[in-house]
C-alpha cells in the first residue's frame, strides 16, 4: 500500500504511464496545478508565495522519495520519477507575473532547459540528490531567461 502511495506522488499521479516524453508530459501536471490555483485564486497578479511554497514542498518530497524512487524502479535515474520536474516548473515561475501567458513561456523554457541541459546541469546529476538538483537548476536558468525576456520586451 505504502508503495502504491509513494508511486503515485514520485510519478505525479501515474504519469510515468505514457509510453514516451515522460518528463515533458510529467510536467504538464505542474502547469495544470499552476493553472487552476490561478483560476481558483481569482487570478491574481502575483502568486510568488505560493509558487515558493510549492517550489519548496516538491522538492523537500523529490528529496525524500528520491532513494525510495531508485530502489523501486531500480534505476539510479529513474524516467518515471517526475515529482523533481514539478519542482523544478515551480522554481522556473517565481517572481513573474502571473498568467496563462508566463505559465506556458515557463513551461517550454524550463522543458528545453531541462532537455538540452546545459553547463552545469548536466554534472549535477552525478552528485548525490542530482536528478532533482538539475531540475531545479534548470528552473532556475528558465526563470533567468524569462526575467531577461520580460526586460527586454
Amino acid at each position: 500500500m505504502k508503495d502504491l502511495f509513494f508511486l503515485g506522488i514520485v510519478t505525479g499521479g501515474y504519469a510515468h504511464k505514457v509510453p514516451a516524453l515522460k518528463g515533458t508530459f510529467g510536467t504538464l501536471g505542474a502547469l495544470a496545478i499552476y493553472c487552476l490555483i490561478w483560476v481558483l485564486a481569482g487570478r491574481p497578479d502575483d502568486m510568488t508565495i505560493v509558487l515558493a511554497g510549492l517550489a519548496i514542498i516538491y522538492t523537500i518530497t523529490s528529496f525524500l522519495l528520491e532513494p525510495w524512487a531508485q530502489r523501486y524502479f531500480n534505476q539510479s535515474d529513474p524516467r518515471a520519477f517526475i515529482i523533481d520536474e514539478w519542482a523544478g516548473y515551480f522554481v522556473s515561475m517565481l517572481f513573474l507575473p502571473a498568467g496563462f501567458y508566463y505559465a506556458i513561456i515557463g513551461f517550454c523554457a524550463f522543458r528545453v532547459f531541462d532537455i538540452v541541459k546545459p553547463f552545469p546541469i548536466k554534472r549535477l546529476e552525478k552528485i548525490r540528490g542530482g536528478i532533482v538538483w538539475d531540475d531545479l537548476l534548470a528552473g532556475v536558468y528558465a526563470n533567468l531567461l524569462i526575467q531577461l525576456m520580460k526586460c527586454l520586451i
